[in-house]
Order: C-alpha cells, then sequence, then structure tokens
C-alpha cells in the first residue's frame, strides 16, 4: 500500500471540514486542494488566513501563534481543544469571540468575565444556564438584550423593567 500524497491529504482534511460544515457544499475543493501548496509556502497575510481556514492539522499547529488577529480568529473558528485552550486568553477580541462561539464550558466559565462586552454577548448566545445566571446582570444592553432572547422566564422576569444604557 502506498503513501498518500499531499493532494490527497488535503482533499480528505477538506471533505471532513465539508461534511462538519466548515466549507459550503458548493464549494470547489479540487480549487481549494491546487492553492494549498502555494498558500503554505507564502507569508502573505491573505494566504495564511486561508490555510488557518482550509489546511491541516500541522498547518494549524504553526498559525496558533501567528501576530495576525484574523489568523488567530481562523485557527479558533476550526475548534481544536488544544488551540482553544491558547486563544481563550488571547490580546484579540475577535479571535475570544470565535473562541466563545465554539461552545466549550471551560471557556466560558473564563470568558463570561470578559471585559468585552461582544465577548459576552457571544457567551450569552450559546445559552448555558450557569452564564445566563451572571450575564441578566451585565452592564451592556445588549449582552442583557441577548440573554433575554433565551427566553427563560426567570431572566425575563428580571429584564421585563430593564432600562436599556
Amino acid at each position: 500500500m502506498s503513501e498518500k500524497t499531499e493532494r490527497q491529504l488535503d482533499l480528505e482534511n477538506l471533505q471532513k471540514l465539508q461534511e462538519e460544515g466548515k466549507i459550503d457544499k458548493e464549494t470547489d475543493l479540487n480549487a481549494i486542494a491546487d492553492q494549498l501548496p502555494q498558500w503554505r509556502k507564502s507569508e502573505k497575510a491573505e494566504d495564511k488566513r486561508n490555510l488557518a481556514k482550509y489546511g491541516r492539522e500541522k498547518n494549524l499547529d504553526k498559525l496558533v501563534d501567528d501576530p495576525d488577529d484574523v489568523v488567530r480568529y481562523e485557527v479558533a473558528c476550526r475548534g481544536r481543544d488544544k488551540d482553544l485552550d491558547k486563544l481563550v486568553s488571547d490580546k484579540s477580541i475577535c479571535v475570544r469571540q470565535a473562541v466563545a462561539r465554539q461552545g466549550r464550558g471551560q471557556d466560558h466559565d473564563k470568558l463570561v468575565g470578559d471585559k468585552e462586552w461582544i465577548v459576552r454577548y457571544e457567551v450569552a448566545g450559546q445559552g448555558r444556564d450557569k452564564d445566563l445566571d451572571i450575564l441578566v446582570d451585565d452592564p451592556a444592553e445588549p449582552v442583557r438584550g441577548k440573554v433575554a432572547e433565551r427566553g427563560r422566564d426567570k431572566d425575563l422576569d428580571i429584564l421585563v423593567n430593564d432600562k436599556a444604557d
């Protein structure tokens, strides 16, 4: 049995990403696979972002520490536990938002108290009860609004008389 080529490995990875819903069903995987070797050699921000979005595990291992916020955002969107463990404390708001969207409880435990309301908003959107119990009293109106959207009676009883900022 012969070893798989880099292209075959890339296509298998892309098919897996498509099955997971991380790539649209209509996307031409062969066209992406054609670009991956070039993106791996490039230092251009756009190429590294695409590599983070479509590359394999070994590519993410390098890109998780990239100085570009959007590259790290794309790595977080891939949802690998070891990357999320690192990126939950990232300096970038958009990266922490992406971590919150992955829905891991251990990340929400940290991000529910994030200094940026938009990160707390993402946590509220996940709907975990213990986070909603905290965020119902959040100082930011959009966060409280997101809590209200979840429709829990106990939150609505509190928020019915809420005065927007």
